[in-house]
């Protein structure tokens, strides 16, 4: 047994571990390796735990330190770099100004860092390495050491390359986990052979993750997936999948090819992007899944399809034969679809947002949209309207808004969704022409 003390704080710290009373001034002592009672000093008696306790009270779960003089004030060190500052809670730090000072043995410490006018707080070092915001607790159990970084808005962080031996293709697949850290999906090509790729990056310097390589079967292909994330980091892909009409496997579960392609999605876990799941959906014509937003503990594919009817788990959706759009439902942790509605019309879907148990999407109309009860959108002229629909969280349709111009053969077309904090929506995207936003020249119901 190795040799050791442990102190004990007496008075407040005393009292809320049941410790009665204290031996020789302001410290009790736990020592080790006592037998009987007889071994201890004093009045502390030996414990079940073979420790000298004071009052012959258990000294189960006390941490040793024996590196530690806890008779003594216990130092504390900030350093920063950038423009800001970071003060203490008990007071004692300012740094600028002060950037050590000493505190009490086994006290806390709170280090707040607040970055000046046109800078930003860019994370802790050191005995604060854990906190993830701009607040950091500290025990002075010992001396104790922190860094604190600021850095100017817009400053570069960090610049990585992702490069197989063929063409690879992220686009705009992006997010974040609940701790900030980024996620990245896209289309490889690795010696010939087809993948999806993914990618997860620390935010502070960019070190890789994990990442995962999922490899197309043999004579079959994946193109465009879509990507979202939850909080916990769990990560949601559906891409297209097509080959031979002919079954396959991925991660040991079968899917069957279409020339024309169906579509594949699949859960990777937070911890190491392990695959936790696989679907396929679709029918016998083209389907494509374009964009993915997690809202809950329920995930949202959107896409088109020209298959008539498309199979999305128990659901059957009938289209027009040509790209009319699909959202489907899916709770995070079975993967198996909740609910699904079609959008029977000529379009293509860009984007993807949630807001408050909302959902919406938007993107290009080239006919008019019918086909929900209470959401019908009319093109404007002969060319591509854009538009954007928002979903309640069981896919009714709350409402859905056009616009674009009535000159025929022009194009406007929502290329990005976010939802506003609060409530509301703003819609970003390309135009020709003159456009009357948000009637289309013509009739919208809402």
């Amino acid at each position: 047994m190795r040799n050791c003390r442990v102190w004990v704080l007496c008075g407040a710290l005393a009292a809320s571990a049941a410790l009665a009373g204290c031996y020789k001034g302001n410290f009790a002592n736990c020592a080790v390796s006592c037998a009987t009672s007889a071994d201890c000093p004093g009045d502390l008696a030996c414990s079940a735990q073979g420790l000298c306790s004071a009052g012959g009270a258990s000294c189960e779960g006390m941490m040793p330190m024996p590196d530690a003089d806890l008779s003594q004030p216990q130092p504390l060190t900030v350093t920063k770099t950038g423009d800001g500052t970071v003060a203490s809670t008990p007071s004692g730090i300012d740094c600028g100004a002060t950037c050590t000072s000493e505190f009490p043995p086994l006290s806390s410490v709170t280090l707040t860092a607040t970055p000046t006018s046109g800078s930003v707080f860019d994370g802790w070092s050191g005995d604060c390495a854990s906190s993830a915001t701009s607040d950091c607790s500290l025990t002075m159990d010992g001396p104790k050491a922190a860094g604190a970084k600021f850095a100017q808005h817009g400053a570069l962080r960090w610049v990585k390359q992702i490069s197989f031996s063929g063409q690879d293709y992220l686009d705009s697949r992006l997010s974040l986990d609940g701790n900030g850290d980024v996620i990245a999906t896209g289309q490889v090509d690795d010696n010939g052979v087809n993948a999806i790729y993914t990618v997860k990056y620390s935010k502070a310097d960019g070190h890789i993750i994990w990442d995962k390589k999922i490899d197309a079967p043999t004579n079959f292909s994946f193109q465009s997936p879509a990507m979202a994330a939850d909080s916990a980091g769990n990560v949601y892909m559906c891409a297209r999948f097509s080959g031979p009409n002919m079954s396959t496997t991925i991660n040991g579960t079968t899917v069957t090819g279409d020339f024309f392609g169906n579509i594949v999605a699949l859960r990777l876990s937070a911890a190491n992007g392990t695959i936790e799941w696989v679907k396929q959906w679709g029918g016998d014509g083209q389907d494509v899944c374009d964009a993915a937003v997690v809202s809950g503990t329920d995930v949202f594919f959107t896409g088109s399809t020209s298959s008539s009817p498309s199979i999305f788990g128990s659901f059957t959706l009938t289209g027009a034969g040509v790209d009319s759009g699909f959202i489907v439902k899916v709770p995070t942790a079975t993967g198996d679809p909740s609910a699904a509605q079609v959008l029977v019309g000529q379009l293509r879907i860009t984007t993807i947002a949630e807001n408050a148990g909302q959902v919406a999407i938007g993107g290009g109309l080239l006919s008019s949209f019918t086909s929900i009860s209470g959401c019908t959108i009319n093109t404007s002229g002969t060319g591509e309207d854009g538009f954007f629909m928002v979903f309640n969280n069981n896919l009714s349709c709350a409402f859905a808004k056009g616009y674009g111009s009535s000159t025929n053969g022009q194009v406007t077309t929502t290329y990005g969704l976010a939802g506003v904090p609060g409530g509301g929506w703003i819609a970003t995207g390309g135009f020709q022409g003159p456009v009357l936003f948000a009637t289309s020249g013509s009739s919208i119901a809402n």
